[in-house]
């Protein structure tokens, strides 16, 4: 709208004659209708309270679950960089840098950089789930154990549970 018919509008609205006058009406008058953008504002900067994760199955596909977060893996691993089958650099550290782990293959897929806990055997997992049931902490993954690097280990179908590296073992 040009401003000669803005002005007429408000003219015919009101008996105020400036513009700076019928502005701070009409602002009002919008204000109370409730037609303001302030309350979708206000809504937009309310943080959503985010979810905690349980393990893996609540995060986005190639995430894992520690304490309570999805995160995009848990250090330095390149993809594919396996101990157990001595491909790629076997070590990696945490997000931290401070604590130096393996890299391992999820039998579920995708590759970590964790450590084996107290609890941690031979054979004794298929998925991320089998080691939380076990007690392992969350973000505790179903890891290869077998592999040239890795022969005590013997059962393909199965892995050893790998906390995630930086994880404080609960065992």
């Amino acid at each position: 709208m040009d401003a000669d018919r803005f002005d007429a509008v408000i003219r015919s609205l009101s008996p105020v004659r400036s513009r700076r006058a019928a502005l701070g009406l009409a602002g009002g008058a919008i204000a109370a209708l409730g037609l303001s953008r302030a309350p979708d504002a206000q809504a937009k900067s309310r943080k959503k309270k985010k979810k905690k994760c349980k393990d893996a199955a609540d995060c986005k596909s190639g995430q894992q679950c520690a304490n309570g977060k999805c995160v995009t893996g848990q250090g330095t691993c390149a993809t594919g960089a396996d101990t157990c089958a001595g491909i790629g650099d076997p070590f990696c550290f945490d997000a931290s840098g401070k604590h130096e782990c393996i890299c391992q293959t999820r039998l579920q897929g995708g590759t970590v950089c964790g450590v084996f806990g107290n609890a941690s055997a031979c054979d004794q997992c298929q998925t991320d789930a089998d080691c939380l049931a076990m007690g392992f902490p969350a973000g505790s993954s179903c890891t290869q154990d077998f592999g040239p690097q890795c022969q005590a280990c013997q059962n393909n179908n199965k892995g050893i549970c790998t906390l995630p590296c930086g994880v404080k073992d609960p065992t």
